[in-house]
């Protein structure tokens, strides 16, 4: 399994915007069963998809920070329920 780590980098906000909606929109149209999020800027992608990720990734390749990891576990040891206050 490989996990991906990115952040946008772009200091103009209507820029910033125009380039998250067309990120996010692009990474779930083509991605939408492939990847499990693990967080707002951590995905995780089976093997087998690296090539095509990579490619989607790079043609974002001005705006964003990336690494890749190449993991054989992923162990949850915490998670956090939100409580709602009335």
């Amino acid at each position: 399994m490989l996990i991906y780590v990115y952040d946008i980098k772009i200091k103009d906000k209507k820029v910033l915007n125009n380039i998250k909606r067309r990120f996010y929109y692009n990474l779930n149209r083509k991605f939408y069963n492939k990847i499990k999020r693990y967080s707002k800027s951590v995905i995780g992608i089976d093997n087998s998809y690296e090539k095509e990720l990579d490619s989607f990734l790079n043609s974002f390749r001005d705006y964003l920070d990336v690494y890749k990891l190449d993991v054989s576990k992923i162990e949850k040891i915490l998670e956090v329920n939100p409580v709602s206050y009335q």
